[in-house]
C-alpha cells in the first residue's frame, strides 16, 4: 500500500460520512446532561439553550481535529513513524482544543452568555470531544493498516511460494531430460527399433510434462498417464533388472498429487539401489485409502551417485507449498516406503497458474 498517494478517506482508514452524520448530533445531545447537568425532563429550556452551542462546538472540534490528524498522517504515514505521529497528533489536538477555548472565552467566536461554572464545564466538554474523536479515528486507522499489512503479507507469501514452485519446476525438467538422453544413448546402437519406440514415449512424456508444468496439483489419473510413458523408458533400458507393479484403485484416480511425484520417487529408488539381473529392483505403487505408497526392496549401492539435491526433498517441498502436507519416508523390513498424500477434489481446486 503506497501511503503517500492515498486519498483523504484512506488517511482516515474509512469513509466517515456516516460517522459525521450520526456522531456529531449524538455527542451534541449528550453534552448538556453529562457536562452541564441539563436534561429535557428537568430543564427543557436550559437544555435547548445549551444544545445549540454544543452542536456548534462538537462540529468545530470534530472537523478541526479530523483535519489535524489527516495532515499529520500525510506527513508521517509509515509504521516506523507511529510514535512520532501519535505524539504529534495528541499535541496538535490539545493545542487546537486549547486555542478554541481561549478564543471562545475572549468572545472571538460564538459564545453564549455563560457563568464561570459553565465555562469550566465547556472546557471539559471540549477536551472530551477532542479525545473522543481522536480515539475513534486512531483506532480505525490502526485497524485499517493492520488489515492492509495482513493482506500485503499474504500476497508476499503467495508470491514467495510461487517463486519457490517455479524454481523447483525448473529443476525437474532438465533432470528428466538428462536421464532420458542417457537412457536413449545406452540403447540406440544395440536396439534401434526400441530406440524409435523409446523416442515416441519420451516425446509423449515431455508433452505431458509441458501440459502440467504450470500446475500445482494434477489428478492421479494424469500422473499415471505420465508414469506409463516413464515406465516404458525405464523397462526398455533395464529389462528384467527392474520390475514396476501398479496397484491403484480406480476410485482414487480423481484425487490429486503434485506433478512428477511418482516419476521422481521411482528415479530416487533407481539412483540409490542396485539394479541388476541378480538383484532386480522391485517397485510397487499402491494406495492405502487416501495415501499412495511407493515401495521398493532396499539394496543400496556401495557407491551412491552424487545427489543433485532433487528427489524426495523436491517432492516434499512442493507438497508443503501446494497443500501444507508432507510426505512420509520409512525404512522397514528391508523395504523403502514413500507415502504421498492423495488430495480430495472438494478440498483442493485444480490450480493452473
Amino acid at each position: 500500500m503506497h501511503l503517500l498517494k492515498l486519498k483523504r478517506s484512506q488517511y482516515l482508514g474509512f469513509n466517515d460520512t456516516w460517522l459525521l452524520v450520526a456522531g456529531i448530533p449524538f455527542v451534541a445531545v449528550i453534552i448538556p446532561p453529562v457536562f452541564f447537568g441539563l436534561s429535557i425532563s428537568n430543564n427543557l429550556q436550559g437544555y435547548y439553550a445549551t444544545f445549540g452551542p454544543a452542536l456548534f462546538f462538537t462540529a468545530l472540534f470534530w472537523f478541526g481535529n479530523r483535519e489535524i490528524m489527516v495532515r499529520i498522517r500525510r506527513r508521517w504515514p509509515l509504521a516506523e513513524d507511529d510514535t512520532k505521529r501519535v505524539l504529534t497528533e495528541f499535541l496538535g489536538v490539545m493545542v487546537f482544543t486549547l486555542g478554541v477555548n481561549i478564543a471562545s472565552l475572549l468572545g472571538l467566536i460564538f459564545r453564549p452568555d455563560e457563568t464561570p461554572d459553565m465555562a469550566e464545564a465547556g472546557i471539559y466538554a471540549s477536551v472530551f470531544i477532542s479525545l473522543f474523536v481522536a480515539t475513534i479515528y486512531e483506532a480505525v486507522w490502526y485497524t485499517a493498516r493492520w488489515k492492509a499489512a495482513r493482506l500485503e503479507a499474504a500476497l508476499l507469501r503467495k508470491e514467495n511460494l510461487q517463486s519457490q514452485l517455479t524454481v523447483l519446476r525448473n529443476q525437474i525438467n532438465p533432470h528428466f531430460l538428462f536421464n532420458s538422453l542417457n537412457t536413449l544413448t545406452a540403447i540406440i546402437h544395440e536396439h534401434p527399433d526400441k530406440a524409435v519406440e523409446f523416442v515416441r514415449h519420451m516425446g509423449n512424456m515431455y508433452r505431458n510434462l509441458l501440459e502440467v508444468h504450470e500446475t500445482d496439483l494434477v489428478t492421479l489419473q494424469q500422473e499415471m498417464e505420465l508414469l506409463n510413458h516413464y515406465i516404458f523408458l525405464l523397462e526398455t533400458r533395464f529389462e528384467d533388472k527392474l520390475n514396476i507393479r501398479l496397484d491403484v484403485q480406480p476410485d482414487f484416480l480423481e484425487y490429486y498429487v503434485v506433478p512428477y511425484s511418482l516419476q521422481l520417487t521411482i528415479e530416487n529408488a533407481i539412483k540409490h539401489n542396485i539394479v541388476s539381473s541378480k538383484n532386480p529392483l522391485r517397485i510397487k505403487i499402491s494406495n492405502h485409502g487416501d495415501k499412495l505408497v511407493i515401495s521398493n526392496n532396499l539394496q543400496r549401492k556401495n557407491q551412491e551417485q552424487e545427489s543433485t539435491g532433487l528427489g524426495l526433498k523436491n517432492i516434499n517441498s512442493r507438497y508443503m507449498i501446494a497443500t501444507g502436507q508432507q510426505i512420509n519416508v520409512v525404512e522397514e523390513d528391508g523395504y523403502f516406503n514413500v507415502t504421498l498424500p492423495l488430495i480430495q477434489i472438494p478440498n483442493h481446486a485444480h490450480n493452473h497458474r
